[in-house]
């Protein structure tokens, strides 16, 4: 299964069972894509369309809905929304940052970049590099990326750390780059491939890729440049990109024996909650005031526990809730759904 929209390139492969079932995890969809697919023996031979298929499963046996703690009464919170509605109305003061400011038409002027190939621009973020570095049929062959980086992009440093007791194992690749500076820690920059970031906590992961199929390599070390990744370029940004995928987004060979599907996944905005900020003098004095009678005290679009199923939140109670009501929504690793509802007395 492969996917080559705009930041969301990828390929995944699983094994059927028996009865020729398969959950792929761990796939990151934002919105509505189409998707590649090719099913093949185990011989990695192409299976024609009249010998196997794809169903896509919808909610049923797979979808578990009996293990749920408790299931939300939708009248219930019809009424409650509209209630809450009305409150806020009535007193937008306490639900509106009172210091946001609504911007007219802004226009941005830079200079276009006509040098990248359109399906290159696609793949990234960034308008432009530091540095480029090319690869075609007449180059020579690498055993890895580490030694496709090593020596030909400026600034960047490839080494081995020190071999293991006894010489029985070679020690993982050190990469940094000159001029990195993450508040995060470490040395290693971040790593894009096709636009998808790849983590490399070891220094090994990159030797999984195959370097004929890199055809570009974009270096970013500048804060300009690398500055739109965030602090995870704060030790500058590599970026490899695949012909393979360029293969995927044109009508070539490639997409022969291979089935288009739609794939919907999950909205990709992420709405900010506006919580009172509260001066902390304000709160160890009593002072007189608007009663704050907010009902909606917070909402968390997007969490992940640690290895323990735990997570921490922060926010300001209303002076008027002596009960919370805390809804937890949620997909586990493996694609199941997640339901529970507590009430929580305020101490």
């Amino acid at each position: 299964m492969a996917s080559t929209g705009l930041g969301k390139s990828f390929v995944k492969s699983a094994a059927t069972d028996e009865q020729g079932r398969f959950r792929l995890a761990g796939m990151a969809i934002a919105d509505t894509i189409q998707l590649l697919t090719r099913i093949t023996d185990r011989q990695s031979r192409t299976l024609p369309t009249n010998y196997a298929f794809w169903i896509q499963e919808g909610i049923g046996n797979g979808w578990d809905t009996s293990q749920l703690m408790v299931a939300l009464n939708g009248s219930g919170l019809r009424t409650q929304l509209e209630a809450a509605r009305l409150r806020q109305a009535a007193n937008p003061d306490l639900y509106r940052d009172q210091t946001a400011k609504a911007l007219n038409e802004v226009t941005v002027r830079a200079q276009k970049y006509e040098d990248r190939p359109a399906d290159i621009q696609q793949r990234s973020l960034h308008n432009a590099a530091d540095a480029v570095v090319k690869f075609d049929e007449k180059s020579p062959s690498y055993s890895n990326l580490y030694e496709m980086m090593q020596g030909r992009l400026a600034g960047v440093t490839v080494s081995r750390s020190i071999a293991a007791p006894g010489g029985v194992k070679k020690g993982d690749y050190v990469v940094s780059m000159r001029g990195g500076n993450s508040f995060l820690g470490g040395t290693q920059p971040l790593y894009l491939m096709d636009g998808v970031p790849i983590q490399d906590p070891d220094g090994n992961v990159l030797m999984f890729f195959n370097p004929r199929d890199i055809e570009r390599i974009e270096v970013l070390k500048s804060a300009g440049a690398a500055g739109i990744y965030g602090s995870r370029g704060g030790n500058g940004v590599i970026a490899f990109y695949t012909k393979r995928t360029r293969s995927l987004q044109g009508n070539t060979k490639s997409e022969e024996n291979m089935t288009r599907i739609q794939f919907i996944g999950y909205p990709s905005v992420q709405r900010e909650f506006y919580v009172p900020r509260y001066e902390a003098e304000a709160i160890t004095s009593p002072v007189s005031g608007p009663v704050d009678h907010r009902d909606v005290l917070y909402w968390k679009p997007h969490m992940q526990t640690d290895s323990q199923g735990r997570s921490q939140l922060r926010f300001p109670l209303s002076d008027v809730v002596r009960t919370l009501r805390v809804v937890i929504q949620g997909v586990t690793v493996d694609g199941r759904p997640v339901l529970g509802v507590q009430l929580v007395r305020v101490q």
